[in-house]
């Protein structure tokens, strides 16, 4: 009986720990400023970076690498993440 609860408790202690290590890496990524060259590039006000900015960011990434681009995200059943899959 008091396996499992080790056993629980550690899972438990384990999920808790991975869900505030995904957020402090997507805190720490978001607090990072664009560069100058991307900013120029793309035409965006590093000052003034807002949810606006997002589709131009989006068809700037498009051009710079199109065989990147898919036309539906989870086409026929596919993961997404694996080429040809």
């Amino acid at each position: 009986m008091v396996s499992i609860f080790i056993l629980v408790f550690a899972g438990f202690a384990l999920v808790k720990f991975g869900i505030a290590q995904w957020r402090a890496i997507w805190i720490t990524t978001a607090n990072q400023p664009l560069s100058e060259s991307l900013q120029l590039t793309a035409g965006i006000d590093g000052a003034r970076v807002g949810a606006t900015d997002f589709s131009t960011l989006i068809n700037l990434c498009n051009e710079l690498s199109p065989d990147l681009k898919k036309e539906e995200p989870l086409a026929e059943g596919s993961v997404g993440l694996l080429p040809g899959g």
